[in-house]
């Protein structure tokens, strides 16, 4: 199996994680996750999608700080920026399946199975994870009862890391059929703003130190 997660990533040390302890806490992790995304564009500065990224993610901070978001949990657009980013919070598998359990996201509802040793999703095929004695993952899909390897995962973080990547899904227009009068508009008008965001991203404030 093929999968866009670094598996071989180092997970951010002492960052708090839903469910967290307190507003603080949950401010904390927006912050870094904040910082994450604005370092997702190679170069020096910024691209503008990951400023719009930063600016969604800032959104999030605003609506803790006005009290529309609880303490304990991630909105689900907080949770999907996460996940989809594939940023490194220190979450178990066990925790990350069940904040991903919370938010019906992608392949998993209150049917899942989700245990420290066990993950299942259902469906057809439904994946199941199994947590070795060693602490080691090995995860298999079960097509019409036809078991089939899908993923090995060297320790819980590595699972972590594939839960994630599991969660990027097909967004459109990646993969689909597009309408090529549409596609066509669409290009030329990104060109022209990326040719202008060329410029602006010149200033200082959007320079990465």
């Amino acid at each position: 199996m093929v999968v866009a997660a670094p598996l071989d990533s180092v997970p951010i040390a002492g960052l708090p994680v839903p469910p967290f302890a307190s507003r603080d806490d949950h401010a904390t992790f927006l912050r870094v996750l904040a910082l994450y995304v604005a370092r997702l564009t190679p170069g020096p500065a910024a691209g503008i999608a990951s400023v719009v990224l930063s600016g969604l993610v800032s959104a999030e901070r605003a609506a803790l700080d006005r009290g529309d978001t609880e303490t304990e949990h991630l909105s689900q657009r907080a949770m999907h920026i996460a996940t989809n980013t594939l940023f490194p919070a220190p979450f178990t598998p066990h925790g990350l399946a069940l904040e991903l359990q919370r938010h019906r996201a992608l392949g998993w509802d209150a049917s899942s199975t989700i245990t420290p040793t066990l993950l299942e999703q259902p469906g057809d095929p439904v994946t199941r994870a199994t947590r070795r004695a060693n602490g080691s993952w090995h995860r298999e899909t079960i097509e019409r009862g036809l078991p089939r390897d899908d993923a090995d995962a060297a320790d819980d973080w590595q699972m972590v890391m594939l839960l994630m990547d599991g969660q990027r899904g097909f967004a459109f227009p990646f993969g689909s059929a597009t309408d090529p009068a549409e596609t066509a508009a669409a290009e030329r008008a990104a060109l022209t703003t990326l040719t202008a965001w060329e410029q602006h991203a010149r200033l200082a404030y959007l320079q990465l130190r």
